[in-house]
């Protein structure tokens, strides 16, 4: 503990060695219901470490029931009326099929429910 802040000293692409950290621990209990938010951290992980396959590690490794992706299908709201600086921003676009992220994750977790949802404009019609 420093200044109220407590360090785990470990690097963040090893899930087990950071989850293990005895400062962790003693800060956090993970019995209770906890929330991990990596959204400073993912972006910078160089895509060797597989950043999505890291983050299903930690919610495993932390004892999270379920990581759940939401399937998006269409752009977000224009920005001030245009629809530019959504694409040229990439904003849900382009967007991956969860269904495919998911077949991956699935190899890299023991415990860990991956939950997706997926729009039926996507099927088929039926006759």
């Amino acid at each position: 503990m420093l200044g109220g802040l407590t360090l785990a000293a470990a690097a963040a692409c090893t899930p087990k060695s950071v989850l293990a950290d005895p400062a962790l621990r003693e800060l956090i209990d993970f019995s209770q219901p906890t929330g991990l938010l990596m959204t400073a951290v993912v972006h910078f992980v160089g895509d060797e470490y597989d950043p999505w396959r890291l983050l299903a590690r930690y919610l495993d490794g932390a004892g999270y029931d379920l990581m759940f992706f939401a399937d998006v299908t269409g752009l977000r709201s224009p920005w001030n009326g245009s629809y530019q600086l959504v694409a040229e921003q990439g904003m849900q676009i382009p967007t991956n099929d969860p269904s495919v992220l998911i077949s991956a994750l699935a190899t890299a977790t023991r415990n860990l429910g991956l939950v997706y949802t997926s729009s039926i404009a996507q099927a088929q019609p039926t006759a």
